[in-house]
């Protein structure tokens, strides 16, 4: 007996279900490459504040990489210190405040970010291909963040 695959819509209705439900989708497909990078999509999440903050400011201290991906200070310090643990971070004495810290990717936590996001984008350019107006859905999703953010 043949293995098909079996397309069924769901049974309800509204835009907000059908995101969950489609995003659910998505993010099963993409566990296999967080197992393969071995980090949990929330610290990826950490990897790419830090990231983006030192970009942006030129150093990510604790405080603003929790607010920027989302995480209260204790889940955010429990997963540097792991991240820390297998060298993807470094923390340092913020220099102008004793209390703060500050966190930068290592040059092995760069690399995961970069091996993350192609295989990601990979699985991206697999899943939404098929979509016709994927910038216009972008809008739509970053409309969404800026509005629950």
């Amino acid at each position: 007996m043949s293995k098909k695959s079996i397309t069924i819509a769901p049974l309800v209705s509204g835009t907000g279900i059908h995101m969950y439900l489609a995003a659910a989708r998505w993010r099963a497909a993409v566990d296999d490459a967080y197992r393969q990078a071995d980090v949990s999509p929330l610290q990826f999440n950490v990897l790419i504040a830090i990231q983006a903050l030192q970009k942006h400011d030129g150093s990510a201290k604790q405080v603003h990489i929790a607010r920027y991906a989302g995480v209260d200070v204790m889940t955010l310090s429990k997963n540097v210190r792991a991240l820390e643990d297998a060298g993807l971070v470094r923390r340092l004495e913020d220099p102008h405040d004793s209390r703060a810290r500050i966190v930068e990717l290592t040059r092995e936590g760069t690399n995961r970010v970069k091996q993350l996001e192609k295989a990601l984008g990979k699985l991206d350019k697999q899943i939404f291909a098929v979509s016709k107006g994927i910038a216009s859905f972008e809008k739509v999703l970053s409309g969404v963040f800026d509005q629950t953010n």
